[in-house]
C-alpha cells in the first residue's frame, strides 16, 4: 500500500514563513491539499491560528469545532444548507444583497465576510455595488467580520487590487473587519497583504517552500528476471539479469505524476528512482495506476519493505508573445496562465516572421513596441517565480551531475540536478563526470549556487 507521510516540521516551517509578516488564514480545501484537513487544522491551531477557510459546504460541516472559526469561501443560497451551516457556526461569504437578506430572514446569528468580484468573474459583489454592500451592515442578524476578493493571477493583481482598494475607500467608515485578497502566490507582496493572507498550497511547500510530505510505498513482491526480458508499459529491455521490486503505488496515488502529462512524456523526460534506506533504486518502466517496477539488484530488498518516492518535479515550457493577430487581452491571459501554473523556468520569445510560413502572411495590427511591453510583463512574472522557487532551495542538499566548467571563478564547476536545474559549484575539476551531493548556499533567477557536501555512487541499470 501507498502512504503519504507528512513532515510536520516542514509544514510548520512553511506556515511560519508567511506568519512572520502578519495573520495567516490557512485554507483547508481539497482535504488540506492532500495533507489531511483535520490534522492540518489541529496542528496549526496549536500554533495559535483561530481562523481557517475552506471551499465547500461539505468541508465546512465536517471541519467546524468550537475552538476555531471557519470561513466558507463559496457563496451558498440554499436555505436548508444555510441553516445547517449557521447552526455549526460557520462564517459565510455574501455576494449579493438578496443573499444577505435571505440569511437575515432565517433569524439566526450570522457572521459573514463580503465577497467582492474584483476581476476574477467567479462570484461576489461587483465593485460598483457598494451601496448594496452598505445595506448589508444594517441587517439585524448579520455581523460583517471581513471583506475579501481573489486574484486570478499575479499579472492581473495590480488591476484587481486597485478595484478592491476603491471598494474599501467607498466603505470607509463602515466596520468591514478583516480585509484579505492575497493568497500563496501573491502573499510576499507587502502591498497586497492588508490584514491577512490566505495560504493553502504554500503550506505544502509550493512556491519556494519545503516539501511537507513524501509518498511511501510497500514492496509487494521481488522478482528475478533475465537479461533480454521485456517488462512494463514502456516495453523496457533488460540488459542484464535484474531483481525487480514491485511497489504498491502508481499514478493513481500521485507517484511520478505531474500536471496532465501522459506516461510517454514522463518516460522521455527523465529516469526516476525511489529510495530504500537512502539508496537510490531506478524505476525501470513507466508506472501503472497502482504499481511501479523498480530495479533493486544488489539491494537487500524483500516483500513488506518500504520505499520513499521523492518529489522532484521541474516544469518548463516555451512561450511566444505577439503571434500575428494576438490582442493585449490574449497576451495577458498567457501571462496569467504562466503565473498560475508556476513554471520553474520558461524559454520565452517575441514572435518574429519567417518567410514562407503561413503566419508571416497573416495581418498583425500590434506594434513591435506593444509586443515588447507584453513580453516584459511575461518576463517580470516568470523571473520573479523562478527566483522564488530557487530561493526555496537555499540550505537544502541536492544530488547533481557535475558536467563541466561554469566560467565563474568563484563557482568554477557547472552541474545539473535531475530536473536539469543549473547548479554552480565550488570544487575541484576532478569531480567532473561524477554525481555528488551539493549543499545550496545561494541562488538567483537563473541558477543555484552551492558546495560539494559528499560524493555518492549512482545506482544504475
Amino acid at each position: 500500500m501507498a502512504e503519504l507521510i507528512v513532515n510536520t516540521g516542514a509544514l510548520l516551517q512553511n506556515y511560519r514563513r508567511y506568519a512572520e509578516a502578519g495573520q495567516v488564514i490557512p485554507v483547508l480545501k481539497g482535504n488540506g491539499y492532500g495533507l489531511g484537513a483535520q490534522q492540518l487544522r489541529d496542528l496549526l491551531a496549536e500554533q495559535g491560528v483561530t481562523l481557517f477557510a475552506c471551499a465547500t459546504p461539505e468541508e465546512a460541516l465536517a471541519l467546524t469545532q468550537p475552538e476555531t472559526d471557519l470561513l466558507l469561501l463559496c457563496c451558498v443560497h440554499e436555505l436548508p444548507l444555510l441553516r445547517a451551516l449557521l447552526q455549526r457556526r460557520v462564517i459565510l461569504s455574501v455576494e449579493s444583497l438578496a443573499q444577505a437578506q435571505a440569511i437575515d430572514a432565517l433569524h439566526m446569528d450570522a457572521r459573514v465576510h463580503l465577497a467582492v468580484d474584483s476581476g476574477f468573474g467567479r462570484f461576489g459583489f461587483l465593485p460598483e455595488q457598494t451601496e448594496e454592500m452598505k445595506r448589508v451592515f444594517a441587517l439585524d442578524n448579520l455581523r460583517v467580520q471581513g471583506i475579501f476578493s481573489h486574484f486570478r493571477g499575479a499579472a492581473a493583481a495590480p488591476e484587481q487590487f486597485a478595484r478592491f482598494s476603491r471598494v474599501l475607500l467607498e466603505l470607509d467608515g463602515y466596520p468591514v473587519g478583516l480585509r484579505h485578497i492575497a493568497a500563496t502566490r501573491t502573499a510576499d507582496v507587502p502591498q497586497y497583504r492588508l490584514d491577512a493572507v490566505r495560504i493553502g498550497s504554500g503550506l505544502t511547500g509550493c512556491c519556494g517552500g519545503t516539501p511537507a510530505a513524501v509518498l511511501e510505498a510497500e514492496v509487494c513482491t521481488v522478482r528475478r528476471l533475465k537479461k533480454g526480458d521485456r517488462v512494463g508499459y514502456g516495453d523496457t529491455l533488460l540488459r542484464r539479469d535484474t531483481e525487480v521490486a514491485v511497489l504498491a503505488a502508481g499514478t493513481s496515488d500521485g507517484a511520478f505524476t505531474y500536471r496532465d502529462r501522459g506516461l510517454r512524456a514522463f518516460w522521455k523526460q527523465r529516469r526516476k528512482y525511489v529510495l530504500f534506506h537512502g539508496v537510490e533504486a531506478p524505476v525501470i518502466a513507466p508506472p501503472g495506476l497502482t504499481h511501479t517496477m523498480v530495479d533493486v539488484t544488489g539491494l537487500d530488498c524483500h516483500p513488506g519493505d518500504r520505499a520513499v518516492i521523492p518529489h522532484d518535479l521541474v516544469l518548463t515550457s516555451d512561450v511566444i508573445i505577439g503571434f500575428p493577430g494576438e490582442t493585449e487581452a490574449e497576451a495577458m491571459d498567457t501571462v496569467s496562465l504562466v503565473d498560475e501554473v508556476g513554471f520553474d523556468a520558461l524559454f520565452t520569445f517575441i514572435y518574429s516572421p519567417r518567410p514562407g510560413t503561413k503566419a508571416a502572411a497573416m495581418p498583425d495590427p500590434a506594434t513591435k513596441e506593444e509586443k515588447q511591453v507584453w513580453f516584459d510583463r511575461l518576463l517580470a512574472v516568470q523571473n520573479a517565480k523562478s527566483a522564488e522557487i530557487h530561493a526555496g532551495y537555499i540550505g537544502k542538499t541536492v544530488r547533481v551531475l557535475v558536467d563541466g566548467r561554469s566560467g565563474d571563478e568563484n563557482y568554477p564547476l557547472s552541474s545539473r540536478t535531475e530536473g536539469n536545474r543549473l547548479v554552480r559549484l565550488k570544487g575541484d575539476e576532478s569531480l567532473m563526470g561524477r554525481f555528488v551531493q551539493a549543499k545550496i548556499t545561494s541562488s538567483n533567477t537563473w541558477a543555484l549556487y552551492g558546495e560539494v557536501e559528499e560524493t555518492k555512487p549512482h545506482c544504475s541499470c
